[in-house]
């Protein structure tokens, strides 16, 4: 499931790629934790309820237990970047921020009201989701540089903390016969990605090879190739972070997602 708009007529205009739940009929992102937990359980009842089998059955979901739900599906900053992307909005001012961030707008706001609103806009223009400009009547107003949410990902991607490394576990365990194969658990790759979870999986299963004494090949682990073309950017950000300089946008990335001419 993906993005939608309010208006169900939308969902033509999405990209093909782009679906509906097959229980809950809305997009992901804009299910209720409940619906997207009501989803998930449908998705796999159809798809191991198979051959006339039922694996799974409804007796086997306990109501009392509680679930969980990635925190980043939820984030306020996503939150944030899709009502003001929505057709209906699409360009806000400050006070329209500050006061859509609460459920009831008050007279007047808080301070610590204003400086959340300040915190996430900015991290959305950071982002170069948002630009701020300035309309007709001289006031300053945000706007998303995207006409369609569903052009970009707004889950927050995974970067491994400086000396983080010794928190992360190995493939293999102290506990016999288990082993974790993940994207959080130390490879060459270290970054949470597909390549990441597969070089992962290939040091699980070598060591359920050497742990059942199994004669069979191990897989291959090689270190991660980072492209030479890149190797001068490398170079430029390893200098700046021996002098304790910040990252430097030399190829103006954010301008061009911003839409900037200058």
């Amino acid at each position: 499931m993906a993005l939608s708009y309010p208006n169900e007529n939308r969902y033509e205009e999405e990209p093909p790629e782009e679906s509906l739940g097959i229980k809950i009929k809305k997009y992901a992102k804009d299910c209720t934790d409940e619906e997207i937990k009501e989803e998930v359980w449908e998705q796999l009842k159809r798809s191991l309820n198979v051959n006339n089998q039922e694996v799974l059955k409804e007796d086997n979901l306990d109501e009392c237990q509680p679930y969980f739900l990635d925190p980043d599906i939820i984030d306020p900053e996503k939150e944030l970047f899709q009502w003001i992307t929505s057709p209906d909005v699409k360009q806000v001012t400050f006070a329209q921020v500050a006061k859509y961030l609460k459920e009831e707008v008050p007279e007047k706001l808080k301070e610590e009201d204003e400086q959340e609103a300040k915190r996430l806009l900015q991290a959305l223009i950071d982002l170069g989701f948002v630009k701020k400009t300035v309309n007709r009547n001289g006031e300053t107003v945000y706007e998303s540089v995207f006409e369609l949410k569903s052009k970009i990902n707004l889950e927050p991607l995974l970067v491994n903390l400086v000396n983080t490394w010794q928190l992360r576990p190995d493939a293999f365990t102290r506990i016999p016969n288990l082993f974790l194969a993940s994207d959080y658990v130390r490879t060459n790759t270290d970054l949470a990605t597909m390549e990441g979870a597969n070089e992962a999986a290939r040091r699980a299963v070598n060591a359920i090879l050497e742990a059942s004494g199994s004669c069979a090949c191990p897989c291959p682990i090689w270190e991660l190739h980072e492209p030479e073309i890149l190797a001068p950017l490398r170079w430029h950000d390893y200098i700046r972070y021996q002098q304790g300089l910040p990252w430097e946008d030399i190829l103006k990335i954010k301008r061009l997602l911003n839409g900037s001419k200058k």
